[in-house]
């Protein structure tokens, strides 16, 4: 089609015909929008301004220029979400049935207080922390200092990426479960290719971790409400014709993608879902989508599985689809069970997935509408506040940047904190802990606070000791509630994972500090 009967958008207020400035061969170059955004299109340039061919993409507002058009980008480093502090204390509580408390099998049962993990196999060299923990529904995941991955607890859908050995290390066990931590198989060659683990995740039957050079590999598998869906389809991108296969599971890291074609800097899970945040502020997702939880298909998406076709988008990695297609960029992205909370250049936040107690901020027009498969901007998560982290399931709890917490959506079992057993439509803003939160993390139906003082607060339901407070049997703590433990004296906790029924608490033993500053002042003197 000739260039002249395309359609263009004049950016400027003359009464010159825009197509009578088209030149007859457009060049292709890269333009700023709004000094961040970037298209590729065909312009020409008359006297007053740029003529911007836009036969390709929705209308954009354009800078107006009279020189050269600069190229600018969105930077995100990987370097701005790695974990702080290299952590030397890991506990854990709640329920152990299956080995995900990584106490042993002699500690299997319910524990009501956190208890320290020590059943590293093989044992851990001297020196060696621990930088990040993940909790799935039934596994754990530990990232240590030195780049090795280990996991834990029940790997019936191959969740530990690794096979289940008996507490000798050499026999596999007869059961799909692990008491104890062990590594997974990462091989020289990829990691010389992609780098070294540095950010880890984990779901329902899934676990992923990020690499020094922005590549992601994921092993287990993805459910939805029929059951598995899988976790990857191996396909050949230049060759169109090429057959797809599903990988319905693996039980070995597997390459999700790579850093060549998109450099990734920040993972997060859902219980079924895996997001990534590229350096250019793009947010991919994949897994499934039955709750609108990858914010790219539509409804009709829901509980259709019947071609290869269907399966294929959703476990191929894809962007999603902001309410202004080219103009959103993403400075940070969070999972939540069936959620996604991501925040644009400007602060906005964006929400899509399950919303059926409003636990997204966001009240549709229709109230049947309990899905929203497309991201929209939330109504109570205001731009004017730097909100800093998102947790939960059915009821959310987040935090912003002067250290207060909130909490929005289902209230039974007294999972907000307020004392109400009330849904909340709008966000319930925790006064107790005003100004001194370093962090939360939030289960089905629990949550965690913890401060930089080094004390840990929980509320909710506990049912099998998962809020650490030590209760006999199960019953509800209906505001936050400091836990008490012997082993978090003298412990400032960096971060807490919630699992289904079990949580993860990593800190910094500040015992060693003091010895070691002793032993310093000691020697000057």
């Amino acid at each position: 089609m000739p260039a002249t009967s395309r359609r263009v958008r004049k950016l400027t207020n003359g009464d010159e015909s825009a197509e009578s400035n088209i030149s007859k061969k457009p060049k292709r170059t890269p333009i700023t929008i709004n000094a961040r955004i970037i298209q590729f299109g065909l312009y020409s340039k008359d006297k007053q301004g740029i003529l911007m061919q836009q036969s390709s993409f929705e209308e954009l507002h354009l800078l107006k220029s009279y020189g050269t058009v600069k190229r600018k980008k969105l930077i995100l480093a990987i370097e701005d979400f790695n974990p702080e502090a290299k952590c030397n204390i890991l506990l854990s509580c709640g329920d152990g049935a299956v080995g995900q408390l990584a106490l042993g099998e002699d500690l299997a049962d319910r524990c009501a207080r956190p208890k320290k993990i020590q059943t590293f196999s093989p044992p851990l060299s001297d020196g060696v922390g621990f930088l990040q923990i993940a909790a799935g529904s039934f596994h754990t995941v530990v990232l240590t200092s030195n780049s090795k991955v280990y996991t834990c607890g029940c790997n019936d859908d191959c969740a530990l990426g690794r096979e289940c050995l008996e507490d000798d290390g050499q026999k596999k066990r007869l059961e799909d479960q692990d008491f104890i931590l062990r590594p997974i198989t990462f091989s020289d060659e990829l990691s010389a290719e992609h780098g070294r683990p540095i950010q880890i995740s984990a779901g329902d039957s899934h676990t992923a971790f990020l690499t020094s050079k922005g590549s992601v590999f994921a092993w287990g598998t993805f459910r939805d409400k029929q059951g598995c869906l899988g976790l990857f389809i191996k396909h050949n991108p230049k060759d169109h014709r090429a057959q797809t296969q599903i990988v319905e599971k693996s039980v070995t890291p597997l390459l999700i993608s790579s850093f060549r074609e998109h450099v990734a800097v920040k993972i997060c899970s859902g219980f079924n879902h895996l997001a990534f945040l590229t350096c250019d502020g793009k947010i991919f997702t994949l897994g499934a989508g039955d709750c609108g939880q990858l914010g790219r298909l539509g409804p009709q998406f829901r509980d259709s599985r019947t071609s290869v076709r269907t399966i294929t988008r959703m476990l191929i990695p894809a962007p999603i689809v902001p309410e202004v297609r080219h103009s959103t960029f993403f400075k940070d992205v969070w999972c939540t069970g069936y959620c996604c909370f991501a925040k644009a250049e400007d602060d906005t936040i964006y929400v899509w997935g399950l919303n059926n107690y409003y636990q997204l901020g966001y009240v549709p027009n229709d109230p049947e509408q309990i899905d929203l498969h497309f991201p929209v901007k939330s109504e109570h998560f205001e731009s004017s506040v730097k909100w800093t982290n998102f947790s939960g399931d059915h009821h959310i709890v987040a935090t912003d940047d002067q250290k207060n917490v909130y909490t929005i959506g289902r209230g039974h079992d007294f999972r907000l904190g307020n004392s109400s057993n009330e849904n909340a439509q709008v966000l319930q803003k925790l006064s107790d802990l005003d100004g001194v939160v370093a962090g939360v993390a939030a289960g089905n139906n629990y949550s965690y606070a913890w401060n930089n003082d080094g004390s840990v607060l929980s509320w909710g339901y506990d049912l099998e000791g998962e809020t650490g407070q030590g209760l006999e049997d199960s019953g509800s703590i209906e505001t936050p509630r400091v836990v008490q433990a012997n082993t978090l004296k003298n412990v400032r906790i960096v971060q807490i994972a919630a699992g289904g029924q079990h949580a993860l608490f990593m800190g910094i033993l500040m015992a060693d500090k003091i010895d070691k500053q002793a032993n310093t002042h000691d020697k000057d003197a």
